[in-house]
């Protein structure tokens, strides 16, 4: 109620100016006699009652060129409050004032498409954002538009021809999104088992951004897939290499590759580089799951305590406490296995991801946040709690 008090207050104020002025009353050097509507909305606005406040000076204040930016800051709130109706109607009026300023009604034309968006009728918003585009109105934000349309839609190709005409006529650099888009149809490719296609459209990722991580992690899981492990090691590196965040994603597939691969002497190099980092716990609990096939359990767990001292987490101590336990004798295993139900209910539906730009959590990875909609902004969450 406070933020939205703050957002309404300079509006009231606005109005409430405006008003007294247009009353005309009052001799010169005395005050304006403000109108009742002007303290009918203070009034509203005092009592936390923000939507009777915004009736009341919409409808003391009339849409001119002077007070059109005031409508249109309020048609915006109201969609960002989920009034998607209300914005409608408010930039639609704004539109159909022929007595306004052009640029005015194009803000409003703009408005107005967004709105439709926000309302799903994407068919109405794609027909606005694009008749603005082709009088060279609001380029860039229309664009945006288009490309936010596509994207709900699944439509990829549509999506890239958008942003690419974007790129083309504003100068703004799509690359890593559009390389978001041609994973996506990768991924469509390879649920119809179109593999050829996949790598093509993975091959396209890469040409429109290099440092794709989701590029490279497909290309690393198709080659175990068709069992080429070196390649898969070579590309999981290469993530790694681009992104270390996203290590637990590729910890366990990374190692197996290593394991598979046939190469003893890698996958022991490999882990004796570990020992010198400070990794996260998918990363020490596959090494050690490795460790105590190639040398023995005493080797593993010693490996796996080392690494949890250096970066303790919450799923470590619960890995630890669970090692512990099956290593004990009867009479301790009652006392640690109290500490272990503690940390299962600690750790139980806790979030392993986190969106970097909204902070939506998760416990999947989704290259798109189901919240923001921003690309490539989630990642395992890291420190004590997470990883």
């Amino acid at each position: 109620m406070i933020e939205a008090l703050w957002l309404l207050l300079p509006v009231a104020a606005a109005s409430g100016w405006l008003t007294a002025k247009r009353s005309g009353s009052g001799s010169e050097g005395s005050d304006p006699e403000a109108p009742s509507d002007y303290y009918q909305g203070i009034s509203f606005l005092l009592n936390d009652e923000e939507d009777k406040a915004i009736d009341v000076f919409l409808r003391v204040v009339e849409i001119d060129d002077d007070t059109a930016e005031t409508h249109l800051a309020l048609g915006s709130l109201f969609r960002q409050r989920g009034e998607v109706q209300r914005a409608i109607r408010l930039h639609k009026d704004i539109c159909d004032r022929v007595d306004l300023r052009k640029k005015k009604r194009d803000e409003a034309r703009l408005e107005l498409a967004r709105d439709y968006f926000a309302a799903g009728l994407h068919d109405w918003a794609e027909r606005n954002f694009t008749q603005l585009i082709d009088e060279n109105v609001f380029v860039g934000p229309c664009y945006e538009g288009l490309i936010a349309i596509h994207e709900r839609g699944s439509e990829w190709q549509g999506a890239i021809d958008a942003a690419q005409q974007s790129q083309k006529l504003t100068g703004t650099n799509h690359g890593t999104t559009i390389a978001q888009y041609h994973c996506e149809i990768a991924t469509k490719a390879l649920a119809h088992g179109d593999v050829e296609t996949a790598l093509q459209e993975l091959d396209a990722a890469l040409g429109q951004d290099v440092c794709s991580v989701r590029a490279w992690v497909m290309r690393a899981e198709m080659a175990r897939e068709r069992g080429d492990h070196r390649a898969a090691v070579r590309d999981y590196e290469k993530v790694i290499s681009l992104d270390d965040e996203i290590v637990p994603e590729v910890a366990r597939p990374l190692m197996d590759s290593l394991s598979a691969s046939g190469d003893e002497g890698a996958l022991r190099a490999y882990i004796a580089k570990l020992r010198t980092k400070s990794n996260s716990y998918t990363m020490i609990s596959t090494a050690s799951g490795l460790l105590e096939n190639l040398e023995d359990p005493r080797s593993a767990r010693r490996f796996f305590k080392e690494q949890l001292l250096r970066r303790p987490s919450l799923q470590g101590l619960q890995h630890w406490a669970r090692m512990e336990m099956d290593s004990s004798s009867a009479s301790s295993r009652k006392q640690i296995s109290v500490i272990v139900n503690m940390l299962d209910r600690v750790m139980e539906n806790r979030p392993s991801h986190a969106c970097r730009q909204c902070n939506f959590k998760g416990r999947l990875l989704y290259w798109q946040c189901p919240s923001c909609h921003n690309w490539d902004s989630i990642r395992p969450i890291l420190g004590v709690e997470g990883e």
